[in-house]
């Protein structure tokens, strides 16, 4: 059931763009979104799509970059619409989405569950794990989705608690209430701890590595702890 609807929100995306070739007053509304604020691209591009009768989510989006790189050439530049398909900096067609932020977890960096700790890689759909609600709160979180792995550039990421995330350098961290930070620009925000205390970023260190990365999507506030640090799931806004 799942795969069936991961398919039809692919599938989705691939009908609008071919819509977007096809009607010039919808390519010229993709092309203002593209000139929004990052974040607002993918939400207002959900937005628009729908209007035209094609539903798909920012999940959705994930997935179909994922799928879109295993396709035949002919295949991909046909859904893509000629896109450069660059993974941390790639239009979607005519503008899915100008930026799709991959934000992940090297394999071994360990997600709190009710029974202790797991794996990230080893995570799946429909498996509890530790959760906050929208007051901070513990909660056990159910995992609504399970993105595709990809290989990307690891950095090694300390915080002032000594725990430490191998990450890409989008990802985001959860501070209570509706803020969140990136690592690589935190300011002054603290994450919130597994242990109900605070930890800034201290150190952010290139690692040299390429791996194979991992990321989920928690229902409620989609935050998970990641080495007793809580992160944000797969978002594009």
């Amino acid at each position: 059931m799942e795969e069936k609807k991961i398919s039809e929100g692919v599938q989705a995306i691939a009908d609008f763009l071919k819509k977007a070739e096809e009607d010039e007053v919808l390519e010229k509304k993709i092309s203002e979104i593209n000139e929004a604020d990052e974040l607002e691209i993918a939400p207002k591009m959900i937005r628009l799509a729908t209007e035209y009768g094609f539903r798909f989510s920012e999940a959705d989006i994930g997935h179909y970059m994922s799928q879109k790189r295993e396709l035949t050439t002919d295949e991909a530049e046909m859904i893509s619409g000629g896109c450069n398909d660059n993974t941390t900096a790639t239009g979607i067609g005519k503008g899915i989405g100008q930026w799709i932020k991959v934000k992940c977890f090297a394999g071994e960096c360990m997600v709190s569950v009710p029974e202790g700790q797991k794996s990230i890689k080893d995570i799946r759909i429909g498996d509890k794990i530790l959760s906050l609600d929208a007051d901070g709160n513990p909660r056990t979180g159910t995992v609504a989705d399970v993105m595709e792995p990809r290989e990307m550039p690891l950095l090694l990421v300390t915080f002032e608690n000594g725990s430490q995330w191998l990450t890409t350098d989008t990802q985001w961290f959860y501070c209570g209430g509706d803020d969140y930070a990136c690592i690589k620009d935190p300011g002054a925000r603290k994450a919130i701890t597994a242990q109900g205390g605070t930890a800034g970023v201290c150190r952010v260190e290139e690692t040299g590595r390429t791996e194979l990365v991992y990321d989920i999507i928690v229902d409620g506030l989609n935050v998970f702890f990641v080495n007793d640090i809580a992160a944000e799931g797969f978002s594009l806004s």
